[in-house]
Parts: structure tokens; sequence; C-alpha cells
């Protein structure tokens, strides 16, 4: 009897911490053996995220405008395409053109109202898979840990913490004079990096510049004590290199696009809105409303609790924060 062989090609999209959300599923579809293959097609930018990835067969770097091409349907392989949907549409004399849109997206009338699940377990509701395990991977290379361990032992005896102001949405970013305060309540007990030039910098924090690709920053982060984050890539990267975070929600829902092994705070007397310019939202209280002081108590526990060596552990929960914990 002849073997039927089953191929998958996973297309991933987004950006860096949307990209990575995408991990969980790749380890799933390779460890329930039900496929002889498997091929990813990612943004060429992401692909130090994948390029060690064991449960990857063929891995391929795209620029954006083609990944909705790997999209569609294709006779020799099953394909999983979670934030894109793509078809061919006739245009004229058996001419066929390309349709695509963005399948999930947060906002009123899609994905990620208030309230709703995970945004891991809301794919794979909706494409009716069994996700057992949401823990995101990260691979490094040697060469990558051999850099990391040589520029964290260059830092003294103090724990090192992991500071992460920025993301792609300016609106989800906590102000400047709070990380500062931040910064200064915790510049006696660990030393403070950042990622990031000096001309850029807060005061008291050491910055990695230039910056270091995705696998030693990844390394870097995972010989961190604590990493302390607005919602983006940094906190996604945390969580798949086993580092606790403490994690700053604005507009976007702790809920969502949290993970429960973070400390993940909001402080607000409003619902999450995701895009403040959607509801003509002009001062965001979901942030300054947020006290400096709070974020140093769950750093501050986070280093009480974590062992010196807990970059050799497996990721573990670091229980829950006192405000407004999702």
């Amino acid at each position: 009897m002849t073997k039927i062989t089953r191929n998958l090609r996973i297309v991933v999209l987004g950006g860096l911490g949307d990209c990575l959300l995408h991990t969980p599923f790749i380890r799933h579809f390779r460890m329930s053996g039900a496929y002889d293959r498997i091929a990813c097609m990612v943004p060429e930018f992401t692909l130090q995220l994948f390029d060690r990835n064991p449960y990857i067969d063929l891995l391929v770097g795209c620029q954006g405008p083609d990944l909705a091409l790997w999209a569609l349907p294709e006779q020799d392989f099953e394909v999983f395409s979670p934030y894109i949907r793509a078809r061919l549409r006739a245009i004229r004399d058996g001419a066929l053109g390309l349709e695509s849109c963005v399948s999930i997206k947060c906002g009123a009338g899609w994905i990620g109202t208030p309230g709703d699940a995970h945004i891991l377990r809301q794919i794979a509701q909706r494409y009716g898979i069994q996700l057992t395990d949401e823990s995101l991977d990260m691979f490094t290379a040697p060469e990558d840990d051999e850099w990391a361990e040589t520029f964290a032992g260059g830092l003294g005896a103090k724990p090192i913490i992991m500071l992460n102001r920025r993301t792609a949405r300016s609106f989800k970013e906590y102000p400047r004079e709070r990380w500062q305060a931040v910064v200064d309540l915790l510049a006696e007990r660990a030393t403070v990096l950042e990622l990031g030039a000096p001309a850029e910098a807060l005061g008291g924090v050491k910055c990695i510049w230039p910056l270091q690709p995705l696998r030693r920053t990844a390394a870097l982060f995972r010989r961190a004590r604590c990493v302390v984050t607005v919602d983006s890539f940094s906190a996604h990267l945390a969580t798949a290199v086993g580092t606790p975070a403490v994690v700053v929600f604005g507009p976007t829902h702790p809920a969502i696009f949290g993970h429960p092994v973070n400390r993940n705070i909001r402080c607000a007397p409003c619902d999450p809105c995701f895009d403040p310019d959607e509801v003509g939202c002009r001062e965001p209280v979901c942030l300054t409303q947020l006290p400096p002081q709070t974020i140093v108590a769950a750093v501050l526990s986070i280093l009480a609790t974590s062992p010196p060596d807990r970059a050799l552990k497996s990721p573990m929960p670091w229980g829950a924060c006192n405000v407004r914990h999702y």
C-alpha cells in the first residue's frame, strides 16, 4: 500500500511579536505526527525567529506582498494561514488576479473584543485546532549564547533587567518621565539595559548599541532576571525564552495579548479599546494613571522570587499582580 505524503505550508504574517505567536502552532503540527514535511513562509525580517526551529523542514523568507501568494490553496500542500486569506479571481480573458485580506484584526467586529480569550485560543478555535500548549518557542545558536554570556558577564554582580519602552504603535507607550522614575527606583538594585542609541536613553541605563541580531537579543533576554516592557515584541520574546516579565498594558487587552506567565499590569477606569483613534480617545488615562511604583513593586517581587540561575530553567508562572491583573 502506497503511503500518502502530507505536506503542510504555514504562512506567517505580521510584526515580530505576531510572528512569534505562530510558534505554538508550528510545534503542535509537528508533534501531531500528521505531516511528513512542514514548510514555513515568513516575512524576511523575521527569519532569525525561525531559522533554528527544529519543527520546520523548509523555511522561506519573503517580501510582504509575496506572502499572500503562498496562502493560496494548492493541491500538494495543506495550508495554515491564520492571519491572511487569499484567493484567485477572474479578471478578463482567462487572466487571474490575487485577492487577499487580513483575516484577524483587533477592534470592533473582529477578533479581540473585551472579555475574549487569549488570541492563541481564539485562533485555535477558529481553525478547529486542539492547542494544548500555548508556550512560545525561540531557539538560539551556541554562538548567540556565547556572546550573551560574555556580555552579561561584564556587567557586574547585580541582576540584569531588560527595559523596552518602544513599540511600533506609539499609543501603547508609557510616558517617558514615568519610565525614568521606574529606572531611578531600580538603579541601585539592578543593572538596567535598554535596546537603543545612547542619545535616546534614559538616565541610569546601559544601552545595547548597535542593535544586535534577533537571536543574540533572545540569548541576552534569557540571561536577564526580568524584562520590563510595554505590550510589544519584547513581552512575547521574554515569554519564549522563559524570562519573567512585567508588561504594561494600555489600550490593548492583557487577557488577549498577555501571557499568564508574566505580570500583566493595566490600571484604568476604562475598558481596553485596542486603538484610541477609533474611539476618539484624547487622553490615554489607561497609561497615565499607572504609577511607576506599581511597576517597580512587580519587578522587585520577581527579583525576590526568581533564582539567579533561572536562565537554566524552563519558563514557569510567576503569580499575580495586585493591580488589575489579567
